[in-house]
Order: C-alpha cells, then sequence, then structure tokens
C-alpha cells in the first residue's frame, strides 16, 4: 500500500504534488491542533500571567528600594547636622545653655518637618540624659511617644545588609488605626566617630499601603531574612514574627503553597524579601477564557488557509517555471540570460528582479575583477623592472664615482655617489618592504641630485624620531610623493623655492608618515578629488601616485595607503597610513589577505 501511495504520488507533477501535499499536511495540523491548542494556550497564557505578576512585584521592589534608599539619605543628613549633634552632646537638662541647643534642634526638626511632607513626626533622643526633641504633625501626647518609644525601638529590625539603620512596620504609634514605619539610627559623634550620642527617630506613611491599589486581588507582604513575616497589607500584623516562606526557595521567582503562588523578590542591600500572593485561579480564569477564543479562530483560519494556500499554489507554479529555466541558463553558463518579471506576480517579481539584479552584478564584478587582475600585472611587472633596472645602473654608477674620484672631481663624485645610493635602494636586494631609515636615506639621495640640478631650491626637514625608523614601509613610495611636491608645487611657486619635510606618529590604527611642502598648494576641490579617485583604475588619474597607493593597500590591506590634505604653509601634506607590526615573506606579494608567488 505505501509503495502504491509513494508511485502515485510520483506520477504527479510539482503543481499537483504541492496540492495533495499541502493538503493532507494542513488537515492534519488542523486536527492536532484541536487536540494541544488548548492546552499550550492555557500554559502559554498562565506563564505571561505569571511573568507579569512577577514584573509588577520587581517594579514594587524598585521602587520600594528607592525609597527605602532616600530614607536612609534623610536619616544619614538629620544625623550629621550640627545643631542635632550639639543637642546630644549636651550632659545637662537645663539651663541657659540646654535651652539654646534645644531650641536649635527644635527649630532644624521643624524645618525638616516642613520640607519632608510625607513625615509624619521626628525626634531626637540625648543618649545620656534621656531628653528628646520633638516634631510632629500632630503633639507628642498624642503619638504617645515617651510610652512607646523604647518598645518599638526594642522591637525593630536592622534594615540595611549592614550598618545600623533599623525599622519598625506597627500601629502602635496611631493606636492600632493607621499602619506607618519607623526608622531608627544611633547619633554618631562627628568628631569621634565610635561614640553614640544618641538616637534619631522619623516615622513615616508606609510606602507599601500608601502606593497600592486597594481593589487589588493579590496580597503583598514583607519577610526579613529568616523568612517571618514583618508586613502584611491584607492580614495586619496578627502574624507578625510568624514563618511564612522557606528562604531556601526564596531565589526562585515562583513557588506554589496553600493554593496560590508566592512571588519572592529580595530588596537589593536589605535584609528584606518582598512577597506578592496571588490565588492560583486568578491566574488561570483569563488564561481560559483566551484560549477558547484563539482555539476556535485558529480552527477557522487553518480551514481559509487551506483554500488560500490551494489557490497561491495554482497561481505561483507558472512564475516558478520560469525561475527554474533561469537557473538552467545559468548553469549552461549563458550569464546574459533575464527573467521577464511582467506578469510574475509582486513576490516572485521581486525574486525575478533580484536574479536579474544578481547576475549584473555577477557581471560587472567579474569585469572589475579583470581590470583589477590586469592591474596587479602589470604592477608585478613594474616591481619586477624596478628590480632588475637598477641592477645594472649601480653597477656603472660605482666605477663612474671610482673615476672621478681617481681624477679629483669631489663634486661629481659626490653626486654620483648620491645617484648610486638612490639606485642601491631601489634594488633592495629584491626586498619589497624596507625600514623607514632606508626610505629615509633614499630622500636624501634623491633632493641632493635635485638641488644639484636647480640650484639648491629645495630645503629637506626631516622629522623622524628614532622609535620608527625601523617601521617597514614599501620601497620607493616617498620618492613619487617628494617628486609631486617638487615638479608640482615648489618649481611652479612664486620664488621657485620651498622646504619639503617628513614626520611621523603613531595613530589609532597604525603608523603615519606625513610628506609636508610649502609649494603653491591645491584648492579643496582639487585635494577632494586627489582623496575620491587615488583608488580608482583612472587613467587621468597620475600613475605614480596611484601605483604607491594601490601597493600599500595590497600590502597592507584596505584602510592604508595615502589621504591628502591643505596645510598651514599653504602647501600639501600627504599622509601615508602604514601597518605598525608587520612581517614580510620573502618572494611573496600580499593580496588583501591572500599570497601569489612571484612570477
Amino acid at each position: 500500500m505505501k509503495d502504491r501511495c509513494r508511485k502515485w504520488f510520483a506520477r504527479k507533477n510539482l503543481n499537483e504534488q504541492l496540492r495533495v501535499f499541502f493538503t493532507v499536511t494542513i488537515l492534519a495540523i488542523m486536527i492536532l491542533m484541536l487536540v494541544v491548542f488548548t492546552i499550550s494556550a492555557v500554559c502559554s497564557l498562565y506563564r505571561k500571567s505569571e511573568e507579569q505578576a512577577s514584573a509588577q512585584l520587581g517594579f514594587m521592589a524598585a521602587s520600594y528600594l528607592n525609597w527605602m534608599e532616600s530614607a536612609y539619605t534623610m536619616m544619614q543628613s538629620l544625623e550629621m547636622d550640627d545643631s542635632v549633634q550639639s543637642f546630644c552632646s549636651q550632659k545637662e537638662t537645663e539651663g541657659e545653655t540646654y535651652q539654646k541647643q534645644y531650641t536649635k534642634a527644635k527649630e532644624f526638626l521643624d524645618d525638616y518637618l516642613y520640607v519632608n511632607g510625607n513625615v509624619n513626626f521626628i525626634a531626637i533622643i540625648n543618649g545620656e540624659t534621656g531628653k528628646s526633641v520633638f516634631s510632629g504633625k500632630q503633639s507628642i501626647t498624642f503619638y504617645q511617644f515617651g510610652q512607646i518609644y523604647e518598645d518599638n525601638y526594642a522591637d525593630s529590625i536592622q534594615g540595611r545588609a549592614r550598618g545600623t539603620f533599623f525599622v519598625n512596620y506597627s500601629k502602635d504609634y496611631y493606636r492600632g488605626k493607621k499602619q506607618t514605619m519607623t526608622f531608627y539610627r544611633p547619633v554618631y559623634s562627628s568628631i569621634d566617630i565610635n561614640r553614640v550620642l544618641g538616637v534619631a527617630c522619623i516615622n513615616m506613611d508606609d510606602f507599601l499601603t500608601s502606593s497600592l491599589d486597594e481593589q487589588k486581588n493579590f496580597e503583598i507582604c514583607m519577610t526579613d531574612l529568616n523568612g517571618r513575616l514583618i508586613f502584611s497589607d491584607k492580614s495586619g500584623l496578627d502574624k507578625k514574627g510568624e514563618k511564612i516562606l522557606d528562604v531556601s526557595q526564596a531565589s526562585k521567582s515562583s513557588l506554589v503553597k496553600n493554593g496560590k503562588v508566592w512571588f519572592c523578590q529580595k530588596i537589593a542591600g536589605w535584609n528584606y524579601y518582598l512577597v506578592s500572593i496571588v490565588p492560583f485561579t486568578d491566574l488561570f480564569q483569563s488564561s481560559i477564557q483566551m484560549a477558547v477564543w484563539m482555539a476556535a479562530l485558529t480552527v477557522a483560519l487553518l480551514i481559509i488557509g487551506l483554500k488560500i494556500i490551494r489557490t497561491m499554489i495554482e497561481r505561483s507554479y507558472q512564475p516558478l517555471r520560469l525561475v527554474i529555466e533561469a537557473m538552467d541558463m545559468v548553469a549552461e553558463h549563458k550569464l546574459d540570460f533575464r527573467i521577464d518579471t511582467e506578469h510574475m506576480g509582486r513576490d516572485f517579481e521581486k525574486l525575478g528582479n533580484g536574479y536579474n539584479e544578481m547576475m549584473d552584478d555577477i557581471q560587472k564584478l567579474m569585469e572589475e575583477v579583470r581590470e583589477e587582475q590586469r592591474c596587479l600585472d602589470q604592477i608585478r611587472l613594474n616591481m619586477l623592472q624596478s628590480q632588475i633596472q637598477p641592477h645594472f645602473l649601480y653597477n656603472t654608477l660605482d666605477c663612474i664615482h671610482w673615476q672621478a674620484r681617481a681624477d679629483g672631481n669631489r663634486e661629481t663624485s659626490e653626486l654620483v655617489m648620491a645617484l648610486a645610493r638612490y639606485y642601491r635602494i631601489c634594488l633592495s636586494k629584491g626586498k619589497e618592504l624596507i625600514p623607514l631609515r632606508q626610505e629615509l636615506e633614499h630622500i636624501s639621495c634623491y633632493l641632493l641630485i635635485q638641488n644639484k640640478r636647480y640650484g639648491n631650491i629645495i630645503d629637506y626637514e626631516p622629522d623622524v624620531d628614532e622609535t620608527f625608523l625601523d617601521v617597514k614601509i614599501p620601497k620607493l613610495t616617498l620618492q613619487p610623493l617628494v617628486e609631486n611636491s617638487i615638479y608640482h608645487g615648489i618649481r611652479i611657486k612664486d620664488g621657485k623655492s620651498g622646504a619639503v619635510g617628513i614626520t611621523a606618529k603613531r595613530v589609532e590604527k597604525g603608523i603615519q608618515v606625513a610628506v609636508v611642502d610649502s609649494g603653491c598648494g591645491m584648492s579643496p576641490q582639487q585635494v577632494k578629488e586627489m582623496n575620491d579617485s587615488i583608488s580608482d583604475y583612472s587613467k587621468e588619474f597620475g600613475y605614480g601616485v596611484r601605483n604607491v597607493n594601490k601597493r600599500i593597500e595590497l600590502t597592507f590591506g584596505v584602510g592604508y595607503g595615502l589621504h591628502y590634505q591643505i596645510n598651514s604653509q599653504g602647501g600639501v601634506t600627504v599622509e601615508i597610513l602604514l601597518r605598525e607590526e608587520y612581517e614580510e615573506e620573502a618572494d611573496l606579494i600580499f593580496l588583501g589577505g591572500g599570497r601569489e608567488n612571484h612570477v
């Protein structure tokens, strides 16, 4: 039976095979979705509800953390005030001095209470005398501060992971009618930091109770590091001190307990866990309803999609045949074939246009590769010629040098010797890369000859630190640039004299060598055109400069080479970017990361 079905399917064309395949596949998906979609949708929506509840708890924890940090900062500023320090340092309980210090502290607390509107009362207690300064929205008798303070302070817990900042959640100061937070912090002497002078106390409305929506259907509570209840917004403080959370599981994002989901969040830097308790059914209630609607909608969409896909297959098969025919043409090396996209439809029209553009780019790239290879061959031929020609000239000039020395013609001897050294560096034992010191020596010889020729019109001012003299540079890099400075800058300048300087410095990508001249310069437009076309293959552009730039790119990679700009002397500066560390391999020329043997 299986073989019979396979043979029957194989006899169908692609259009019919696609129709059968998608029909069977979509029917199978529809049946499968009817079975599993409800379960997967409910689970997915439940996870989203769980993530939303966890994210809400995280936001509340972050807000609570900011609020507690501001309260901590408030206590620190209160502790360091001079009037508070002076009052807590008093050892007397009456007299003019005591009354003066009390008045200053009272005025400070009144101002502090006025500025911080969320503070119910604030008090400073002298640790030695037991006397206190109090300022509140109500009187000290309303809060029963004197009777409640000591027990409330003793019942507080350490708020921060480190330090002496204590917090108490209770309704003590409001006779059980209002939940507040009371912060306590010992007042340390600003002179002797180990000496405790007293205690600072601030009572504020509870942040969690005041910021939560009263209509919410979940409970927020807070526990200490041992999981004991500190505060609950619905259950009150009847269970305060009871262990309600297993701390070993608090690292989890949530846990299920007593038919409820407990989301736990550690308050960073504080000794608290913030806990959100959500009934398990509340998380599923909206999920199930949404899953039913989505399942029904999915079934309807699958049926509609089946009809649409069958229609699309019929219409899509014809343009697909055109694409297949085009690929066959490519396989036969007929790269000039193009697809007619006029009646292919929007999607296949994009595919056909993409194919046509791709083939155009391939043909253009092939032409560029041919042209680039031709230029590379010419560069290698020029390099070979530059290695062969100087060899004969160097030997001939050496003979002329010694003959001139023998005849006593010192000036001719120096000129011939400079020319001989010039060609010896051109030869460089067949090496393409030479140290910068040799290239500078080459320029010195070249300028000596030019000055002899033109009557010392060129001042040469090299300024290269010794640390850069061993940097590798393609030979005959500087000479064409200096030659341009002379023939196109200095010689045509009024007075026909000028200076050429060479500098070197380290930049982000490597070493930058600069040739600076004081010639007639170039216009900004000419400089822009020079930089834009320096890597082109145009025959109208200077061959020597283009050859120098191309050899640097081939040796060190794209991004290295020449850059022209106008200098402050009115002339032109050519910046040459070189790689700082480069190991040359004998008889190899590097082409964009690859390598090729010399002929």
